[in-house]
Parts: C-alpha cells; structure tokens; sequence
C-alpha cells in the first residue's frame, strides 16, 4: 500500500509501527478521518522507525486516528530530504493548491 504526498511516494500509510523500516528517510505524520487523509507532520529521520518510536506521544492529541507513511532514501543525504520537506511543505503551504493536496492524500482509504 502507498499514498502521494505531494510527487513522492510514501510506504504506507499505516497504524503500526511494526510496518515501518530501520532505514533513512521520510516519514509523515497523517490523520485519517473516513476515507480521506490531512498531514499533521513531515520529517526526515535516520532511522524511520526508531524515530516515530521516540516521538509517538507527541501526536497523542490529535483528533481522530493517526497513521504513518514513509519514503525511503537510504542513498539520499541531509541535504537531499531537507529538500524534499521543503517541496512537500510548499506545496501544502500553497492555498490555492490545497483543495488539490486533499484529493492526493486521498488516494488511499482509511
């Protein structure tokens, strides 16, 4: 299973952390309310897994179910991710775009 999220592709997204993977990368934080999905949080991480291990507690608040999706760059360094964030952050910025983003993250179903 896999989501868009902005032009990447993310594993996921999913409600175990049993399914993600100890390798570099980027994960997303979604909440998924019916069928349809709003990032909550994108971030890069050494170790996709042990990462959201660390900071679960912190999305404890959000409303509704929360699922993580990752993309994999064990090739890509800091520099590379940063970059991606920053795209993906623009485009859900953008308030003309943002009816466009919804339909994106809504490709997968809860």
């Amino acid at each position: 299973m896999s989501i868009l999220i902005g032009k990447y592709e993310f594993d996921g997204p999913f409600n175990s952390l049993s399914y993600l993977q100890e390798k570099r990368g980027l994960y997303a934080v979604l909440k998924c309310e019916g069928t349809n999905y709003e990032l909550i949080h994108v971030a890069q991480a050494d170790n996709v897994r042990e990462q959201i291990e660390l900071s679960q507690s912190a999305y404890s608040d959000v409303k509704g179910e929360v699922r993580i999706a990752a993309c994999y760059t064990p090739r890509s360094g800091l520099r590379e991710r940063s970059k991606m964030i920053d795209e993906i952050n623009r485009e859900f910025d953008a308030p003309d775009e943002q009816e466009c983003d919804q339909e994106l993250l809504a490709k997968a179903a809860c």
